[in-house]
């Protein structure tokens, strides 16, 4: 920490109240439960446990010449795996 304060900035013992935009962007989400209490599989709600993401066109290809990558994430297992294309 600096021993001196800049040069420029006056120091004042004044208290600053929070305005309510302030405190609300502030807040913080609470944690989601990573347990299913749906009491449905995940997987048999569309969507609602695999999801999947395309990459591509990707230069330079690669020494087969795929120029896309697929990855698919299982978020009950946390499993997930990328296909070439």
């Amino acid at each position: 920490m600096a021993k001196k304060p800049a040069s420029g900035v006056a120091l004042t013992d004044e208290v600053r109240a929070n305005c309510l935009a302030c405190a609300q962007g502030k807040q913080t989400k609470n944690k989601q439960s990573r347990k299913d209490t749906s009491g449905n599989s995940s997987i048999d709600v569309i969507g609602g446990g695999i999801c999947s993401d395309l990459k591509g066109p990707v230069t330079p290809r690669d020494r087969l010449g795929n120029r896309y990558m697929i990855n698919f994430v299982d978020h009950r297992t946390n499993y997930g795996c990328v296909f070439l294309a």
